[in-house]
């Protein structure tokens, strides 16, 4: 009987989002005449302070994870240091067990991405979103399907933005606010 081997956590991921893309893209593609969204001043200007609140999100999230994968894959990281470091004093050769701790770290990586993906994913269906603090409602009156589609592009952005961590969002604000002052400093004369 052949042994079925289970898909990779990123070949998952990608399957999953894949999916995601194939099923927008069939519900929204019977979309037209939608209005374009106007953006709000105040967000733009203010992208550090419509930011803040990510980046401590992000922080607990990278902490929840840490704590996650230490317990659950520590003890087996150190077992394989151990292994190292007994076949580096007996003289033995140490690239086997080297070779399968670089495996498990990356292996390690793929399921801390996921369980960071997971978290991020629960924290912007409840509400933590990215995309929307930018935009002026005010101004933008969007069809149910254009509702519909700006909330689920506004989860996953959120969503992954979480999941890269506060790094990310650091450069992410940072870039964005390089480009305002950039902008700024050409349109003042």
């Amino acid at each position: 009987m052949p042994k079925h081997e289970r898909p990779s956590p990123r070949a998952l991921i990608a399957i999953t989002f894949f999916a995601f893309i194939a099923v927008l893209f069939v519900f929204f593609s019977q979309t037209a005449g939608g209005q374009p969204i106007a953006f709000s001043k105040q967000g733009l200007q203010n992208v550090t302070l419509t930011f803040a609140p990510l980046v401590a999100i992000a922080a607990f999230i990278e902490r929840a994870v840490e704590v996650v994968i230490s317990t659950w894959r520590g003890p087996q990281a150190l077992a394989l240091k151990q292994a190292i470091d007994t076949a580096e004093a007996g003289d033995a050769d140490p690239r086997p067990p080297r070779d399968e701790l670089q495996h498990y770290k990356l292996e390690t990586q793929s399921y801390a991405f996921a369980v960071s993906l997971g978290l991020s994913l629960c924290a912007s269906l409840v509400g933590v979103r990215g995309v929307s603090p930018l935009v002026d409602a005010a101004q933008t009156v969007l069809s149910p399907r254009q509702h519909l589609g700006f909330t689920v592009l506004d989860v996953t952005l959120t969503a992954l933005l979480l999941a890269g961590g506060c790094d990310g969002i650091h450069q992410v604000v940072t870039t964005i606010t390089r480009f305002l002052t950039v902008t700024k400093d050409k349109m003042t004369p």
